[in-house]
């Protein structure tokens, strides 16, 4: 059964251009990866620093696999280096 991941993150102010370039990009390769069935990607707009992504996946164990290989290659080291506090996620699924 597909799964729904939600992830809201809100930009340092001195990176938000940096941060919505690399949303930019999350929204171009990450259909690309296997078990990925398609993302969402939001920003809000009355706060620009704030995002929210919705990925879904065939898997939870698909995206955390996924998730694995961003914190093994440094990727989301450089993610977290652009934000104003910890991102806040979950695991959904349709009613």
């Amino acid at each position: 059964m597909p799964v729904s991941v939600v992830v809201q993150f809100t930009a340092a102010p001195e990176s938000r251009d940096a941060f919505q370039a690399v949303m930019e990009g999350v929204k171009t390769d990450l259909p690309n990866v296997p078990g990925c069935l398609g993302v969402t990607i939001l920003q809000h707009t009355e706060e620009p620093g704030s995002f929210t992504l919705i990925e879904t996946w065939e898997s939870r164990d698909n995206h955390q696999t996924h998730v694995e290989a961003l914190v093994a290659d440094g990727t989301w080291a450089r993610i977290k280096s652009l934000l104003a506090s910890a991102p806040v996620s979950g695991y959904f699924r349709q009613v």
